[in-house]
């Protein structure tokens, strides 16, 4: 595979760094150009790029069918990548859980009962 390039390594933080010392700097001022050789996945690796690409279709196609399934039965649609991209990213949803978050997770019942029962001595 071509090597991948990635514009920015710690450059904000530097550009931040500068402004807070009251230095101005330009945007980008910082960045620095860093090679990333890509590699596939050792499973994949006696594969052609060709059945690679496909196998990555398929584990994408059994994602979304997974999707599918899990939210067609609450009655929720899965939005697509029409829908996805339509959504502004910084807009809020229209409904928010207000659930408070739990003490600590647990997998056995009988543990979690244990857990809490020794948190409420320890308050």
């Amino acid at each position: 595979m071509p090597p991948r390039c990635h514009r920015d390594r710690g450059g904000q933080t530097k550009e931040y760094e500068a402004a807070r010392a009251g230095i101005q700097v330009r945007p980008g001022e910082f960045a620095e150009k860093v090679e990333v050789r890509l590699s596939p996945l050792p499973c994949f690796k006696g594969l052609s790029e060709r059945e690679r690409r496909a196998r990555y279709r398929a584990m994408v196609a059994g994602i979304e069918r997974e999707a599918r399934k899990k939210f067609g039965r609450g009655g929720r649609r899965v939005l697509g990548v029409r829908g996805i991209l339509k959504q502004h990213p910084h807009r809020r949803p229209r409904k928010i859980k207000k659930k408070p978050a739990p003490l600590f997770h647990c997998s056995n019942p009988d543990k979690w009962r244990e857990y809490r029962d020794d948190y409420r001595w320890f308050v």
